[in-house]
């Protein structure tokens, strides 16, 4: 699966192995035989949970990401009126310099990745609506 951020910048960053107290039911999902589970976050680090699969500043995973993982920044969720859309999350820092055709460009690439892969088949990868996501297509 191509990326629009490219891992170098990625892992200068990595904010979004972290999860707020009251966030962290955004946390990855990861697929085993079938079944499906949240990633559990117990480490934390000042204001922070961290990933599991985080150590050192880099992902430990990074060959086998959960599929949340994979499409960051985009998020699969429900807006505010239930339907189910594809945003992203505007402060990621790779995202910067990329222009909102570039952007539009890689979502619809990653549709037809979400569904040549069945991936809304599962309701684990639909999250709530979430106010500091952009919306960039519908489902």
């Amino acid at each position: 699966m191509k990326q629009i951020v490219r891992l170098d910048d990625c892992l200068k960053c990595r904010e979004c192995c972290r999860f707020y107290k009251g966030y962290q039911h955004l946390a990855p999902i990861i697929e085993k035989e079938g079944k499906y589970s949240m990633i559990l976050c117990k480490e934390k680090r000042g204001s922070y949970y961290i990933c599991p699969y985080f150590k050192k500043n880099i992902c430990i995973v990074e060959k086998n990401k959960p599929f949340d993982c994979k499409i960051y920044p985009f998020n699969i969720m429900v807006n505010r009126e239930g339907a189910i859309v594809l945003a992203y999350d505007r402060s990621c820092k790779g995202l910067k310099g990329k222009t909102k055709k570039e952007i539009e460009k890689y979502a619809d690439y990653l549709i037809k990745y979400i569904k040549k892969m069945g991936i809304l088949k599962n309701k684990f990868y639909v999250e709530p609506f979430q106010k500091e996501l952009t919306i960039v297509r519908n489902l």
